[in-house]
């Protein structure tokens, strides 16, 4: 490692000179190149393992702090082998130097006394100094002094706000469970505003028993600052650090020392007594500040005034502390604890993790330390307690400050005892944690003859690893195994217990290290981790070691502790514990108020008691009277930042937030609410977020502000995100424009977002701000209405696309207006939404000489007509393009695609009139893409026919391929793909359309926008097609789901047409309840009409009535609705008509064997069998088998059931109807019985099971009724 005085820099960091040095440090002036400011940045004068302990020790002792008179710390690094941190620049000049100015005369030229009284910082151990009862107080050194004989200053006001300022710093770091240990006039900083900044806790340490080990009992400090029970080795308190301010406030009001002389002599003095007050060496001593100061300088630290005191004999006010107290009360968790003592107890049988998570301000750290707390009761436990801090940038981060603990225990124990643990590779391991480095020095060693050879072999290999220079990635390695060999040593004689805090800002080194601590050894231990639950989703470190430690299974128990709200009995106990006040009906407003949240609870308590006593009435007692308050006492430029985030609404990156408040930099007043829990911040960069804390909190500030303030800040967050320049921040910075008041900047926002957003692929959300811009007028009204039709469109919303494209009609041109009315048509009918549809179709319709058949009879005499000239007209024919045609022509293609695409599923006789008349008009036009379309519309209008069909479909669907292939366009080409794929299966060839559809599939989904009709005809089809050929459990995955889609959107188009196969797929799982609600969406409409939506649900309902037993109803629908299927033109597919036989025959023997009209019944389902055995469609006559089975089975007819069977099987499995084929073996298995039946049920049940049916037996009468069970 380099020393202070040879840094140099890093890339981030420019040295522009050096600040000062001292015993442990040398602070430079350095810019900041990542955030373009000026810092201090401190690096280390020595070089060893203690000075690099302590110097990661002053950093993390002021982590949590921040107070306008405590120097603000930023961030520790360490690159390569610099260690460094860097804090605020604090331009000013030491206490008493700035006191001077204020004096009536010249100060002397030397202060009386030893050159000792301002000695660097010592520390030292107990042996460090002579007995104080060998000491004798020694003569002053040098000339006398010529002293002032009145009291020198003229502004006591000022020279008491000095103090005050300085004891709310103190009381700041009192809070955060923090000692000084050094306060002197040098480490007393005021500015030239007068703000007085305590620096320098390179001695500092905890107090109260907090932290890892307790008191830190050396002595610290400077002689003639020094607390006497400083110098005597006893427990320093907040006392000692209130002693050194009294020395400081002598000083300044007398220009000398209490005590003088000696270091030794000073210290031997302090033991004696107090020193003579002010008055006895000057006149005219504020009575009031000379009270204090001898106050501060009683020997006894339990006399001492308290801070409290202390500033109410400064400004007679109380202290404003923005910190948690030191001695928090801990309640409740009764549940938790026990989790964790259970899961300690369970480490003495091997290795667990605990991972303790919640929201912020739940208490997972109070809780976790009252855990270790009573841990350390135990003889045998050693507990390792370390934080992860956001602000380092160091390697292992996770882990560094739990090393630091390690080696503070390892250090107090016994050469012997430590020498025990030591792993035999430490010098490598010394390479990754420097502070181990003095655990292989020879001191540590005793020369006994036992101990010396492993000291000398561990000091060689460190040598060696220091010469050798291994790589990178095998030191590395070696380091892993050594850290793991020594925590397993140390775990097989204690039971060990490591402690991580703040795990959300680990890294993945860190991670790495402790995978590796689980390899290996199998010691015991626990491993205790604890981190918001807010952050486990952004931080990809913890959600690796989540996924490493589920790895491990077995081998590592892990536990998971999710901490969240107190409930009442644990937050009545926590009121009790904090509020000061008798009163219960104070408590119980406390509790009532913070809802569970500790946090919340103790800064309500904290205020309460604050008012003890004052004209405050107790009613006023809210969250919101605390948080205002809190605000209040905030910094001007905190104030400012809070206001900003509160408006924000959410996290916003921390560069925008400091340029939207107006801040030059943002750090010091984000540290100050972070350290208050009042913002929450997820890294440290300029891009990384921050937020508002709680929601409470975000809304309580902006309630309170005033409109305009509001509009301000609206107003700053919009620009600032505006010169962010991040896209996915447009449509924000509009919402902020608009909520700022500033219309014309709204305006111009708006449509940017907006076309942004389509980008992006969010669709709803361009829709969204298309309709802010009609609002505003941004643009021309046509246009904006067109923009927002084709972002419902793109999102599938095809009702409210053609309710936009309507209304943008009214703004339009005529030319504009009329294709705007045409997409609206269009959407209106492939949603579903006929109705409507045909209200703007029809009219549109007769201005393009395109007239609506008036009956189903002139629409089937134009089928013929157009049929009978397209026969004659060739299917290739030269192509053009759209830009050589007249625009009339266009449309009028576009308006017969539209109708015939719109019409085929509801009116099927009329969209084939419109599919045969576009067919002819654009293969007059020669158009590809729109000649195209119309052979695909027509190849499956033919392939309806049948066998008849066939060869004219196959032609169609082959010359819409070839067209398809020579344009090489996306839509074109799943059109294409849709016509071959329904093509097959209206010709029973279901893997065919299988592939062909999942081909058109991929197409629309991978590389076109606004097929929503489209894709929810391929994925009808598909579906229907899965369930035919037997995959019943990829259908029961897909069509959940996409039915789910259709009608979140509102689609009923989708929606009807995914019924059959969703509610065949809830049957399989065996949720009826589900599958009747399915079958029912489908069934609503004109009961005189039956359209193929219709005809699907039908379907279902009947398979649902079968599959629960209730054969009467299946058999009552399938007659109710005949008449009204075979008048309709659905009837006139051989596709429609041939399922519709087998349903109707299936529920005709259903009914006869639940003893329904059994003679009619029976004699129907046999009249149906003989009708599919006259159908030409290939599957149609395996159909007829199996009907014509299950009715000679319910007739009892044994031998002709199985010889149907035996018909039906190979016929079934011919036309690749897997379901069906394994349902008619099943059955033939029953019937034949023995050996050779059970065989074969045992097969066919098989099928059933890969499949995911769950009910066969229900199945089994739903598809193949008849048969005994």
């Amino acid at each position: 490692m380099q020393a202070g005085e040879g840094f140099r820099g890093t890339k981030r960091f420019v040295v522009e000179g050096c600040l000062g040095a001292g015993g442990m440090g040398v602070v430079h002036r350095a810019r900041d190149l990542e955030r373009g400011e000026v810092v201090a940045l401190k690096t280390m004068s020595r070089v060893d393992p203690e000075t690099l302990l302590r110097f990661k020790k002053e950093f993390r002792s002021l982590a949590d702090i921040s107070h306008p008179n405590v120097v603000q710390l930023y961030e520790l690094f360490s690159e390569g082998d610099q260690w460094f941190f860097t804090m605020e620049l604090v331009d000013g000049v030491d206490l008493l130097t700035w006191g001077q100015s204020s004096m009536t005369m010249p100060p002397p030229a030397a202060i009386p006394g030893d050159a000792d009284d301002y000695a660097p910082t010592m520390l030292a151990d107990g042996q460090a100094f002579p007995r104080f009862d060998s000491l004798r107080p020694q003569p002053m050194t040098g000339p006398p002094q010529q002293m002032p004989r009145r009291f020198p200053v003229r502004d006591v006001a000022r020279l008491r706000d000095a103090f005050r300022q300085l004891a709310r710093g103190l009381i700041a770091i009192h809070n955060a469970g923090k000692l000084h240990r050094d306060v002197k006039p040098p480490n007393v900083i005021v500015t030239r505003s007068g703000r007085v900044v305590l620096l320098d806790f390179g001695v500092a340490s905890d107090f109260a028993g907090r932290g890892g080990h307790g008191v830190d009992e050396s002595m610290a400090g400077t002689p003639a600052y020094m607390a006497p029970e400083q110098a005597s080795l006893r427990r320093a308190t907040p006392a000692s650090d209130w002693y050194a301010m009294g020395v400081v406030l002598y000083e300044a009001l007398t220009t000398r020392l209490p005590f003088e002389g000696s270091a030794p002599s000073i210290l031997f003095q302090k033991q004696r007594g107090a020193p003579p007050p002010p008055s006895k060496h000057l006149e005219g001593v504020p009575p009031d500040l000379e009270r204090l100061a001898m106050a501060l300088l009683n020997p006894d630290p339990r006399v001492r005034p308290t801070g409290e005191e202390i500033l109410a004999e400064l400004e007679g006010e109380r202290v404003a502390a923005l910190s948690t107290p030191v001695e928090a009360a801990f309640v409740g968790r009764h549940d938790q604890l026990r989790a964790l003592h259970d899961a300690f107890e369970a480490s003495a049988g091997g290795r667990v993790v605990v991972m303790l998570h919640g929201p912020s301000g739940m208490g997972k750290s109070a809780l976790a330390s009252r855990f270790l707390g009573e841990l350390s009761a135990k003889q045998d436990a050693l507990v390792l307690s370390g934080r992860c801090y956001e602000r380092e940038a160091v390697p292992f981060k996770a882990v560094d400050s739990v090393v630091d603990e390690l080696r503070h225990w390892l250090s107090r124990l016994p050469r012997e005892d430590a020498a025990a643990f030591l792993p035999h590779d430490l010098g490598a391991l010394v390479r990754v944690f420097p502070v181990l480095g003095h655990l292989h020095v020879d001191s540590l060693y005793p020369p006994s003859p036992s101990m010396m050879p492993p000291a000398t072999e561990r000091a060689e290999r460190a040598e060696r690893a220091e010469r050798d220079g291994a790589t990178g990635h095998e030191l590395r390695r070696r380091a892993f195994v050594a850290f793991r060999e020594l925590l397993t040593n140390i775990a097989r004689a204690y039971r060990l217990v490591v402690h991580i805090d703040d795990l959300q800002w680990c890294d993945a080194d860190s991670v790495q290290l402790l995978e590796s601590l689980f390899g290996g050894s199998k010691a015991p231990w626990l491993l205790l981790c604890t981190h918001r639950s807010e952050d486990a989703a952004s931080c990809a470190p913890l959600a690796d070691l989540r996924k490493a430690i589920a790895k491990l299974g077995d081998e590592c128990k892990a536990r998971e502790i999710d901490l969240r709200e107190l409930s009442r009995s644990e937050s009545d106990e926590l009121a009790r514990a904090l509020v000061d006040a008798d009163d219960p009906g104070v408590r119980d407003m406390v509790t009532a108020e913070a809802c569970g949240n500790p946090l919340f609870l103790a800064e309500l308590a904290r205020w309460a008691n604050e008012r003890v006593g004052s004209t405050d009435d107790a009613g006023h007692l809210s969250l919101e009277h605390v948080i205002l308050d809190r605000v209040a006492r905030l910094t001007p430029e905190a104030r400012l930042l809070l206001e900003t985030l509160s408006v924000a609404g959410g996290p916003i990156a921390q560069s925008v937030a400091a340029r939207a408040a107006a801040l030059e930099t943002l750090r010091t007043p984000a540290l100050a609410l972070r350290s208050a829990r009042m913002v929450v911040t997820r890294g440290l960069g300029n891009d990384d977020p921050i937020e508002i804390a709680h929601a409470r909190i975000r809304d309580t500030i902006k309630k309170s502000l005033a409109e305009d303030r509001r509009k301000a800040c609206h107003a700053g967050i919009a620009r600032a995100l505006a010169a962010h320049d991040t896209r996915a921040d447009l449509d924000v910075v509009f919402e902020h424009f608009l909520a700022a008041g500033d219309l014309e900047s709204a305006k111009s926002s708006v449509l940017v977002a907006a076309e942004a957003a389509e980008e992006s692929l969010a669709f709803l959300r361009a829709a969204a701000l298309y309709r802010h811009a009609i609002r505003l007028r941004a643009g021309a009204l046509g246009a904006l209405h067109r923009k927002l039709g084709d972002a419902f469109a793109n999102a599938e919303r095809l009702g409210d696309a053609a309710d936009a494209y309507l209304a943008g009609a009214a703004h339009a041109s005529a030319n504009e207006a009329l294709e705007l009315r045409i997409l609206a048509a269009e959407d209106y009918l492939k949603s579903g939404r006929d109705e409507r549809g045909l209200s703007v179709l029809v009219p549109v319709l007769e201005e393009v000489d395109l007239p609506y058949p008036r009956s189903q009879k002139r629409a089937l005499a134009s089928i013929l007509w157009h049929e009978a000239k397209l026969r004659t007209a060739p299917l290739r024919r030269r192509l053009r393009s759209p830009q050589s045609l007249r625009g009339r022509d266009l449309v009028r293609i576009d308006v017969a695609y539209a109708a015939s695409t719109g019409l085929s599923m509801s009116d099927p006789m009329r969209g084939a009139d419109y599919a045969s008349r576009g067919l002819w008009l654009a293969l007059e036009a020669g158009e590809p893409v729109r000649t195209c379309r119309a052979l695909a519309v027509a190849a499956g209008n033919t392939a309806a026919r049948g066998e008849g069909g066939r060869k004219r479909a196959e032609e169609l669907a082959r010359a819409a391929q070839r067209i398809a292939q020579e344009i090489d366009e996306p839509r074109t080409r799943a059109l294409a793909h849709l016509a071959a794929g329904i093509v097959h299966f209206l010709l029973g060839e279901w893997r065919g359309a299988i592939s062909e559809l999942g081909l058109a599939d991929g197409s629309l989904r991978e590389s076109c926008r606004a097929v929503a009709w489209e894709l929810a005809t391929t994925q009808s089809w598909s579906l229907n097609a899965l369930i035919l050929v037997g995959d019943l459990q990829t259908a029961s995955v897909r069509a959940p789901g996409l039915l789910d889609e259709a009608r979140g959107r509102e689609d009923r188009f989708a929606t009807m047409h995914l019924v059959y196969s969703t509610c065949i797929s809830r049957l399989a799982a065996d949720d009826v309840a589900g599958a009747l609600e399915i079958a029912s969406v489908g069934r609503a409409g004109d009961p005189g009409v039956l359209t193929a939506g219709q005809w699907a649900a039908l379907l279902s309902a009947c398979s649902v009535d079968r599959y629960r037993g209730d054969a009467a109803a299946a058999w009552q629908r399938t007659r109710a609705e005949s008449k009204v299927l075979e008048k309709s033109m659905l009837w006139q597919s051989a596709t429609v008509r041939t399922f519709s036989c087998y349903e109707r025959g299936l529920s005709a023997i259903a009914a006869a064997a639940a003893g329904h009209d059994r003679r009619a019944a029976l004699r129907a389902a046999e009249g149906w069998a003989r009708a599919l055995g006259r159908e030409r469609l290939k599957f149609a006559p395996a159909l007829g088998h199996l009907i014509q089975a299950g009715a000679s089975a319910a007739r009892g007819n044994r031998g002709d059931a199985l010889r149907a069977l035996d018909a039906a099987i190979p016929a079934l499995e011919t036309a690749d109807l897997g379901y069906l084929s394994a349902c008619a073996r099943h059955r033939k298995g029953e019937l034949l019985g023995g050996d050779a039946g059970k065989r074969i049920v045992e097969q066919s049940s098989a099928f059933f099971s890969q499949q995911g049916i769950v009910r066969p037996e229900r199945c089994l009468a739903m598809s193949a009724p008849g048969f005994p069970s």
